[in-house]
């Protein structure tokens, strides 16, 4: 996609997640098939931290049926082309954010995709997912791995096994070895023969916070 002149090396990465189905619609149907199969009831209240303009959360909505959804992003560009249903919440992830935390009550699904790797202050991140969640929660999230492609802006590239360890160690998520399974061989699925799955997709992993 090409960038548009006048716009900013910024403004085109939200540019280009602007209502993409594509990127978006095989994720969403995969994360509904991780959901379904952890048997966790109805999902009703969605966040996405690092959502940019909504793109996921709009597919999200459509596959649960809901509008009680939030993103968290510090673009003003992506406020300004919000395309979700849900609140968009404009913060920085690397501060102890009260702001998301007073305005969002427990979350049934917490998804963060292409966010942690740009983020100095990793400790938050595990601090407003742990206290987001309840009991029942579910968390799909994916980050940049060190050899990744594409690395501009990356500044906390991780291994899935550091991310899996330090949230399970400072955020008291538990690891679902089997449903990240699920997610891994479903988004295959779901992108369709011949179709290349973006690599943070493929480094994504499941957490719950309680016994299912």
């Amino acid at each position: 996609m090409e960038k548009p002149v006048g716009m900013s090396g910024s403004e085109y990465y939200h540019y280009k997640r602007i209502n993409n189905p594509k990127r978006y619609s095989p994720l969403a149907k995969a994360c509904k098939k991780v959901t379904d199969f952890q048997k966790k009831g109805k999902i009703k209240r969605i966040i996405d931290l690092g959502s940019s303009c909504g793109s996921l959360l709009k597919e999200l909505e459509i596959i649960y049926d809901t509008k009680d959804t939030f993103g968290v992003d510090i673009s003003k560009y992506a406020e300004k082309h919000w395309c979700a249903e849900g609140k968009f919440i404009k913060s920085d992830l690397n501060y102890e954010n009260s702001d998301i935390l007073s305005s969002v009550k427990k979350i049934d699904l917490i998804v963060s995709f292409e966010a942690a790797e740009h983020l100095t202050e990793l400790n938050n991140l595990f601090y407003v997912t742990s206290l987001l969640a309840h009991k029942k929660s579910t968390m799909i999230f994916g980050a940049a791995s060190p050899l990744q492609k594409s690395s501009k802006g990356h500044v906390n590239c991780k291994w899935p096994s550091w991310w899996r360890r330090s949230f399970e160690e400072n955020g008291g998520w538990i690891y679902d070895h089997l449903a990240t399974a699920r997610f891994s061989y479903n988004i295959g699925k779901e992108n369709g023969s011949g179709q290349e799955v973006p690599e943070y997709y493929l480094n994504a992993l499941v957490f719950r916070k309680d016994a299912i």
